[in-house]
C-alpha cells in the first residue's frame, strides 16, 4: 500500500458509510410506502406484512453494517492523525490533517493556511508524503 492510499483509507470509508447511509434511506422510504390493501381474500394479507418484515430486517442489517464502519472510520482516522502527529513540521501536519482528516480539497487547504496559490499546497503535500513515508 502506497503512502497516499494509506492515508486516503479514512476518505473511502466516509464515502462508503455515506452510501450505505443512502441505501439505507431508499429501504426506509420503501418500507414506508408498503401498505396493506383491503382484501377480502385472505391469502393475499400476509405477504404485504411478510415484505415489510423482510425490509425491516434487512433495515436493521444494514444499520449493523453502518455502525461497525463508522467504527473502523474512527479507528483509521485515530490511526491515521497518529502518524501524521509523528510529524515534526506543523505545516506538513496541519496540511495532512486537513486533507486525510478533515477530507478538505487543495483549495480550501490553500485558503485555510492563507495560500494565495494552491500550487503551493501541492509542492507541500508531496514533502508531507515524502516524510510520512519515511516514518511508516
Amino acid at each position: 500500500m502506497t503512502t497516499k492510499e494509506y492515508l486516503n483509507q479514512a476518505y473511502y470509508l466516509d464515502k462508503l458509510i455515506n452510501a450505505k447511509m443512502e441505501q439505507q434511506q431508499q429501504l426506509r422510504d420503501l418500507i414506508m410506502r408498503i401498505t396493506p390493501t383491503l382484501s377480502h381474500d385472505k391469502s393475499s394479507g400476509g405477504s404485504i406484512e411478510n415484505k415489510k418484515e423482510s425490509y425491516i430486517c434487512k433495515y436493521a442489517d444494514l444499520e449493523k453494517e453502518i455502525e461497525s464502519d463508522i467504527d473502523r472510520l474512527i479507528n483509521t482516522k485515530q490511526e491515521i492523525e497518529s502518524t501524521i502527529n509523528k510529524i515534526k513540521n506543523p505545516k506538513y501536519r496541519l496540511l495532512l490533517t486537513l486533507k486525510y482528516i478533515n477530507n478538505k480539497s487543495y483549495e480550501d487547504i490553500a485558503a485555510e493556511m492563507d495560500f494565495k496559490d494552491v500550487r503551493w499546497v501541492h509542492q507541500l503535500h508531496k514533502r508531507a508524503l515524502k516524510v510520512i513515508e519515511i516514518l511508516k
